[in-house]
């Protein structure tokens, strides 16, 4: 475990952070300007410096932060760092546990919704009945005209099933479009328009 210091040698702006590994680890480091630099500029171009040795993350924690505080890193325009604490993230505030402002709270949508209390009670999704449902007109290759309140519904009265209710809503797309179907196609020309 170390604590270390990236200095870019194009124009000597520096990052400081810690690791938990070892110190011919190849990390880098996570600040968020820091790896856009190292996008940016390249990995050769900078120079990894460490600081300090620690026996334990909680000695890393208190170098970082001491280095951290010298340079006054977060502040400085001549370091990558963002948050001025060496817990990062959040710019040092610590959001856990009695911290976190919802603690306790309950958000209002995490109730569960039975039964009647269920907005979607009694509704049903399917042909008709269904509120957003768009009213057809679909027109078979003899020019026999069919009316249907619903796609599905028109698909399951022409063909008793609704297993080509998708190649009829692709042929609904194309006579959106003014485009032919290939001439293998199962509803090659049919048309079809939403009426609402």
């Amino acid at each position: 475990m170390f604590v270390y210091m990236w200095t870019n040698k194009l124009n000597q702006k520096k990052y400081i952070g810690r690791h938990a590994g070892s110190s011919n680890s190849s990390y880098k480091g996570s600040g968020k300007y820091f790896r856009r630099a190292l996008k940016k500029f390249g990995e050769d171009n900078f120079e990894r410096e460490i600081l300090v040795e620690c026996d334990s993350i909680e000695e890393c924690i208190k170098w970082e932060q001491y280095y951290l505080d010298m340079h006054d890193a977060a502040a400085n325009n001549d370091f990558y760092n963002i948050s001025p604490s060496a817990h990062g993230g959040h710019h040092g505030a610590d959001y856990n546990g009695k911290n976190n402002p919802m603690w306790g709270k309950k958000h209002p949508n995490h109730v569960p919704h039975f039964g009647k209390d269920n907005g979607m009670y009694g509704v049903r999704r399917v042909l008709s009945e269904n509120p957003n449902s768009k009213k057809v007109k679909l027109v078979d290759p003899k020019n026999n005209i069919y009316y249907f309140d619903s796609l599905l519904e028109g698909c399951i009265s022409i063909f008793g099933n609704d297993e080509n209710y998708g190649k009829i809503k692709h042929m609904m797309y194309k006579t959106k479009e003014n485009k032919e179907l290939r001439k293998d196609a199962t509803f090659f020309n049919w048309k079809g328009y939403y009426t609402k």
